[in-house]
């Protein structure tokens, strides 16, 4: 009797050893990022894009809901509104932080390469792989003391040297015009040049790279493999940027020509100015703070290396673009 009882009691509990658990179902995110932009723009197109891939790759595990400009704050206030969880991500620029800190606009539109000679790629290159990645992350996370996850997503400079009722042709003709250019940076070598800045959200930038920047808690709670997931399509947005841009303002510059708008180039003495007066803001900036020097320096390193190869790649790109037949 106590033996069919054990063997009753061992039978159940192998039993229950080989009864396979409930499966648990993953954890679901719904998460709403705040764009900079208003509807109808580039950058409308290409966060829904990200936003689609991230569902697609996630299989539906994290959807990302891309809000307008204004939808829930202005658009200088989405760093600190995402700091405070009350957008979950967001999308503006980092030299909109120059008011916190001038080091902001070293990152998204360093000045045509910080007077190092980066260009759009090579400022790119710089943030991928020659460190540049890690003080965007000190500058965020430590320097502006914000609990935010941010990435570089999206080039779209370069952008034209302006808009003119006729043709500018000296340096002394074009800074007593009233100028719209960005903020920071650009707008204090322009003063010093002796222009007059109208500073509002950037125009005229040869280099300008847009942001998407989450809630740390936020980006905290996905499991490894969705934080990879978005990772890996803000990689694909950066490619997916530069193809867009290569070919709308591209469109849009035929488009322009048809309307009656004439191209000209940027007077002869403006680029010697610019970089004369990019160095004297540069150079007063490094000398008052420890960490606008630590990034410059980094990019000036990066710079030696990689302008060079640009140098004589640029020939090659000339050589061919003169073959065509237009």
């Amino acid at each position: 009797m106590k033996r069919r009882k054990f063997l009753a009691g061992a039978g159940l509990a192998a039993g229950a050893a080989v009864t396979p658990a409930l499966a648990q179902a993953p954890a679901q995110f719904r998460w709403k990022l705040q764009s900079a932009n208003p509807a109808g723009t580039p950058h409308m197109t290409l966060l829904n894009k990200f936003a689609s891939n991230v569902d697609k790759m996630s299989n539906g595990r994290l959807k990302i809901e891309v809000l307008t400009s204004g939808a829930i704050v202005n658009p200088f206030e989405i760093l600190d509104a995402v700091n405070k969880g009350v957008v979950d991500c967001g999308q503006w620029w980092t030299h909109y932080a120059t008011g916190k800190h001038p080091a902001g606009g070293l990152f998204s539109a360093p000045l045509g390469g910080s007077g190092s000679g980066l260009d759009q790629m090579g400022q790119l290159a710089w943030y991928m792989r020659g460190g540049g990645r890690d003080l965007y992350l000190e500058y965020y996370q430590k320097v502006l003391k914000t609990d935010v996850m941010p990435f570089l997503y999206a080039p779209d400079g370069p952008e034209c040297f302006g808009w003119f009722k006729k043709p500018v042709t000296s340096v002394a003709e074009f800074t007593k015009l009233r100028f719209r250019i960005s903020s920071g940076l650009p707008s204090d070598v322009l003063k010093d040049m002796g222009g007059v800045p109208m500073t509002i959200q950037g125009l005229h930038q040869a280099i300008d790279i847009a942001d998407v920047i989450f809630n740390g808690a936020k980006w905290r709670s996905l499991p490894p493999d969705l934080q990879a997931i978005v990772e890996v399509a803000l990689t694909a947005s950066l490619f997916e940027a530069m193809l867009f841009f290569a070919h709308e303002n591209a469109k849009a510059l035929v488009l322009i020509k048809a309307k009656g708008v004439t191209m000209f180039d940027a007077p002869p003495d403006y680029a010697p100015a610019f970089i004369k007066s990019s160095k004297k803001v540069l150079a007063a900036l490094e000398a008052k703070d420890p960490f606008f020097k630590k990034v410059l320096e980094s990019q000036r390193a990066f710079a030696n290396v990689v302008v060079p190869y640009t140098r004589e790649t640029s020939k090659l790109s000339t050589l061919i673009s003169g073959a065509a037949a237009i």
